[in-house]
């Protein structure tokens, strides 16, 4: 009986680390029928697969688009406000607040809806069961795009964070080699590898190429990133440029700076691991150390009693 106590609780905390495990950002819909057709082209992937994968990203899409206007007209627009830079944080540009709310309002109605679907198929629990867990899928199903959202913007701060004095060395090399700051921008466009920083860096880019002023455009990365380190990065540039101080020299300090940052995060990191370390030992490797240790010493008083 014991043994199997341990087996459900392990099923039960793998089973919601699972759930809540963190997950890649999620691209936009039009940039993954991109590739699927890419991989098409180049027969990496199956025409009928990659058909009927971009009719369910499009029709995805459809659902979301027609539900948006209705939600513009219900919805108050401070809170429409409000949500915009939230996309924004996360990297989801190109889709507006009220898709993400329409987003809430599907998955209000899907989450009741399968869980009504498997109650009559499998679990068949009794009315008072079946109204709570109802409830709850509903308000779940409604809080999760923005449970996603949240995963999506912290995993993306992380990237940035980790890969911005990288890229701020790179900047500095072009600076100290007579490049301006569009021409260092652009170095990390070209030669950096795929991902948030990089895309960052493009944005601001082609901002300044635009005519917004570089105080600006530096502000607006802030505001667009929310991260600490990037924000002094943004104002340190800001003060370069209003102030006239060389601009390789700040990008030096920043680097600096970051690359300490890094490190003492890393460190923080490194502290907590044995208190998370403590959890899995103590659910998993405790008890099975204490089953084959005491288990024959148990098996054999029973035995002998029965005897």
């Amino acid at each position: 009986m014991l043994v199997l106590i341990y087996a459900l609780v392990a099923i039960g905390i793998t089973l919601f680390l699972m759930a809540f495990a963190r997950s890649k950002p999620q691209e936009d819909i039009t940039l993954r029928v991109r590739r699927l057709q890419e991989r098409v082209n180049t027969g990496a992937l199956n025409p009928a697969v990659a058909q009927q994968a971009t009719k369910m990203a499009q029709a995805m899409a459809q659902s979301r688009h027609i539900l948006a206007p209705l939600v513009k007209r219900v919805v108050n627009a401070d809170r429409i406000a409000n949500i915009q830079p939230l996309l924004a944080h996360a990297g989801r540009y190109e889709e507006s607040a009220a898709d993400l709310i329409a987003q809430q309002v599907f998955m209000a109605i899907a989450f009741p809806l399968g869980f009504v679907i498997l109650n009559i198929g499998l679990f068949q629990f009794e009315l008072g069961l079946t109204i709570l867990f109802f409830m709850g899928s509903a308000y779940l199903g409604f809080r999760w795009p923005l449970i996603s959202l949240n995963r999506q913007t912290k995993s993306r701060q992380q990237a940035i964070f980790r890969s911005l004095p990288d890229a701020l060395d790179l900047m500095t090399i072009c600076v100290e080699a007579g490049l301006g700051i569009n021409g260092a921008l652009q170095a990390v466009v070209a030669r950096a590898k795929p991902s948030p920083i990089r895309d960052e860096m493009d944005r601001t880019l082609r901002e300044m190429q635009l005519g917004k002023p570089r105080a600006q455009a530096w502000r607006d990365l802030s505001a667009r990133v929310n991260l600490r380190e990037l924000s002094s990065f943004a104002i340190a540039m800001v003060q370069a440029e209003q102030m006239g101080t060389g601009l390789a020299k700040t990008l030096k300090v920043q680097s600096q700076l970051l690359r300490e940052a890094r490190w003492r995060f890393a460190q923080e990191k490194a502290q907590t691991a044995p208190i998370k370390m403590a959890i899995p030992l103590a659910l998993f490797i405790f008890p099975v150390i204490f089953i084959v240790i005491f288990g024959p010493i148990v098996l054999k008083f029973i035995i002998d009693g029965a005897l």
